[in-house]
């Protein structure tokens, strides 16, 4: 009677433990399940922001492993979106915009030592930002920034999946292409503004502004300049 009443106390206990270990499992499933969610969540969010004007939630809302893919990925589009959003900001400032204006004529006319230091500085910093978008979205670096994070095949084959498993060499071949678009017509803009400069500094003495205006000692000077904006 009593090994029976044993026999049964340790069935009972036993399947008080197994139960246990499903609960357990069934809320570490849950969990990873829900890690994952969140994650694949924060990686939408980023892909649909404006990056002209949207900032990243660098806030991580994942724990663990987990939270090593989600700061690997946001730290590389916060680097991408920082370098795209300062080229913007080079190329659309009112001064260079403002480089061939008759304001600047008089301000920093006739050596411009000024807007030509401006435009080297420009350009430089315009040309260094296009190369580190290119280096920072080839696929082999996108690679290496999760290699070094010790984490398991789960976690790497996650990460892999949410930035390099959607044809991403048709994407980065395009993101390349356009960034080399932008290189040439960044190149050609400055080389304009170089060309007009440089024509106003050798006639240096053979032109004046008058009312707003900018007038040359001869026509043969006033037709040239003339045409060198029109190359524009």
């Amino acid at each position: 009677m009593k090994k029976n009443n044993v026999k049964r106390k340790l069935i009972i206990a036993g399947g008080i433990i197994l139960s246990i270990i499903i609960i357990v499992g069934a809320v570490f499933i849950v969990r990873e399940l829900n890690a994952e969610k969140i994650l694949k969540e924060e990686v939408n969010k980023i892909t649909n922001l404006d990056f002209t004007t949207d900032e990243i939630d660098m806030h991580i809302k994942t724990t663990k492993d987990y939270a090593v893919v989600e700061k690997t990925i946001k730290n590389f589009w916060h680097e991408y979106h920082t370098l795209a959003r300062e080229i913007i900001e080079l190329t659309n400032n009112d001064k260079l915009k403002n480089i061939l204006s008759i304001e600047n004529y008089e301000l920093d006319g006739k050596e411009f030592k000024t807007s030509k230091e401006y435009i080297i500085t420009t350009q430089s910093k315009i040309s260094e930002n296009i190369q580190k978008i290119i280096n920072l979205t080839s696929k082999e670096n996108i690679l290496s920034l999760i290699e070094d994070k010790d984490l398991s095949d789960y976690y790497i084959d996650l990460y892999k999946e949410l930035m390099v498993d959607y044809d991403i060499e048709d994407d980065i071949s395009e993101t390349v292409k356009e960034l080399e678009d932008l290189q040439s017509r960044v190149d050609e803009v400055f080389t304009y503004y170089n060309k007009v400069l440089d024509f106003l500094i050798k006639n240096q003495n053979n032109w004046t502004i008058n009312n707003e205006k900018l007038e040359f000692t001869t026509e043969a000077l006033a037709n040239e300049y003339n045409n060198l904006i029109k190359e524009k």
